[in-house]
């Protein structure tokens, strides 16, 4: 949506913030797909040490001269959590003090508890995160059949709360917020919500931009919809066959210890059962799994 707004705008060049702190410009790409995400525009996240972060942002960027409205993706970075810092209450903080410096606020709202945030990340990191998130469960890695049963008992109630936390943060900065946008609306419906963006943001779209615009749209919503696919259709399917005990092609992309776990969570909620697993071992068999439910 950055890039979207720049390109569109009819802009060449972008003001981007850098993690050292020193803004520069960058030259707009005119494609920035790659693989499942847009990561071929780099967006400006200030705010790596908090929210505090935004005001001296801000501040720089209303020093500069600029035909195009200067966008940027605010974040909250660890360091802030690290620091004792409730993640969502500075999102809160953070989303109240960019209406008071006078910033129009979009609010890109996730409605699922998918996709989980390795989905759109390198297969390097990926295996990192995997690390991370048995060390935030306890378990240091040290098992890959303890890492998937608390994941498969914790990840959709962690989502459900999250998904709640961002609803009541939108209530409360309701006020603060210009517009609210369903994730699902921009992954499906992204050129009329491209339009509900500029009307909010009350800026010209360049049409001849738009032309271009669509095609690379819908390239990048095929990787969407991908996502949704995988999520709402090919795991829950993997789950019964697993019950069931049937044969089912099962997917390459993405299969990896979270969504294996995905799988086992899926099993519970849709048929109140559990895959005890003995060991580490996850064979992509259903037939096999089948004699490992509960």
């Amino acid at each position: 949506m950055d890039w979207s707004i720049n390109y569109l705008c009819g802009a060449k060049r972008y003001w981007q913030y850098e993690l050292d702190g020193k803004p520069q410009w960058q030259d707009l790409s005119h494609n920035p797909l790659g693989g499942n995400n847009a990561h071929g525009h780099f967006k400006s996240h200030p705010g790596v040490k908090g929210s505090h972060e935004y005001k001296a942002w801000v501040n720089e960027a209303l020093k500069v001269e600029n035909d195009f409205p200067i966008v940027f993706y605010p974040t909250i970075g660890s360091d802030t959590i690290s620091h004792g810092h409730e993640y969502l209450e500075e999102v809160e903080k953070g989303t109240n003090l960019l209406k008071e410096l006078g910033c129009k606020v979009l609010f890109l709202k996730r409605m699922s508890h998918f996709p989980l945030f390795h989905e759109r990340i390198s297969l390097r990191l990926k295996d990192r995160t995997s690390r991370d998130i048995a060390t935030m469960l306890g378990e240091e890695a040290s098992s890959d059949r303890l890492t998937r049963k608390k994941l498969s008992l914790q990840i959709f109630s962690r989502q459900k709360t999250l998904l709640e936390k961002y609803d009541s943060i939108i209530d409360r900065c309701q006020n603060s917020i210009d517009l609210v946008i369903p994730d699902r609306d921009w992954h499906w419906n992204t050129q009329d919500t491209i339009k509900k963006v500029f009307g909010t943001l009350d800026i010209k779209m360049d049409q001849e931009r738009f032309s271009k615009w669509i095609p690379i749209s819908e390239k990048w919503q095929v990787g969407q919809k991908k996502l949704y696919h995988f999520h709402e259709e090919l795991l829950p399917n993997i789950a019964k066959a697993i019950v069931e005990n049937k044969d089912i092609d099962w997917p390459e992309w993405e299969m990896d210890i979270v969504q294996e776990s995905v799988i086992m969570a899926w099993i519970m909620r849709n048929h109140n059962k559990r895959l005890e697993l003995p060991d580490d071992h996850f064979p992509y068999d259903p037939k096999y799994l089948h004699r490992f439910i509960q």
